[in-house]
């Protein structure tokens, strides 16, 4: 599995950071590309030439009060070939290690995670 872009980042790291065990390493979207902390940032993921068959999603965020910014939905879109996308999928204000079980698995060659809002707005509407 390889990182190969992003909508956007702030440069902090590069963006295969994602793919480390570095703590303290993080991707973040450029500045104002989720207004109010909402908006479309992702991820994009290649497997390989041949369709790979993915069952499970894992990721690590820095929890509040330390990670505002940090995802809490966000949702998987298969780009390669072409699919739907899977429903909502919501993360915890946890710095565990959080794993999503995707099930019908997807059979994809890349595929993109969405964040469509981040804690701090999710937070605001509870």
């Amino acid at each position: 599995v390889t990182v190969t872009g992003c909508s956007s980042s702030r440069g902090d790291f590069p963006i295969s950071a994602v793919l480390n065990d570095a703590e303290n390493e993080w991707w973040i979207s450029e500045s104002g590309t989720c207004p109010d902390g909402h908006g479309r940032e992702y991820l994009e993921f290649s497997f390989g030439a041949e369709l790979c068959r993915v069952t499970v999603l894992a990721m690590k965020i820095p929890p509040l009060p330390y990670g505002p910014l940090s995802v809490r939905d966000f949702h998987l879109e298969v780009i390669d070939p072409m699919q739907s996308t899977t429903p909502t999928l919501m993360t915890l204000d946890s710095r565990e290690m959080q794993e999503f079980v995707l099930f019908p698995p997807l059979e994809c060659r890349k595929l993109r995670l969405v964040c469509t809002r981040n804690a701090a707005a999710a937070m605001m509407s509870e």
